[in-house]
């Protein structure tokens, strides 16, 4: 059984991952959006509650609802990877590895990880894509005997 607000709220979580509305702009009217969807403006409802309750977007009396400034905030009980909510959205997710290997740690990573200064680790730099499209460059490090076969 599709719940319909369900079936809406994942149409629009596409429109605002492709970036069709851009952060903080304004969506159509509920009822645009119902007769766009082909819903009442009830069920229109529900489903951009469900989208703000997800950080998604916001609404401001009397002047509509808008795209969040920081769409990407998720709550905790909903943490997941970007590439997956890139998938639930209907973006195909990729990553490309630019560079690795093993090099002593900074100060800072020594730290962060919990290493002796300068153990070894290894650094991974790769770029993330969506559907085609690069939007993120992420460098990770791993301690060395995590990242060794």
């Amino acid at each position: 059984m599709v719940v319909r607000y369900l079936d809406i709220a994942e149409t629009l979580r596409g429109r605002l991952a492709s970036g069709e509305y851009g952060a903080g702009g304004a969506l159509e009217s509920e009822a645009d959006l119902g007769r766009d969807l082909g819903a009442s403006r009830v069920t229109i409802r529900r489903a951009l509650e469900l989208l703000r309750s997800e950080g998604l977007v916001s609404s401001r009396r009397g002047s509509g609802w808008f795209v969040a400034l920081d769409p990407v905030r998720q709550p905790l009980g909903r943490v997941t990877t970007v590439e997956a909510a890139l998938a639930a959205a209907g973006a195909v997710p990729e990553r490309r590895v630019l560079e690795f290997g093993f090099e002593p740690a900074t100060t800072e990573v020594s730290e962060s990880l919990g290493l002796p200064p300068r153990a070894e680790v290894l650094r991974v730099r790769r770029l993330s894509l969506a559907d085609g499209e690069p939007f993120a460059i992420v460098t990770v490090w791993v301690p060395a005997e995590l990242g060794s076969p």
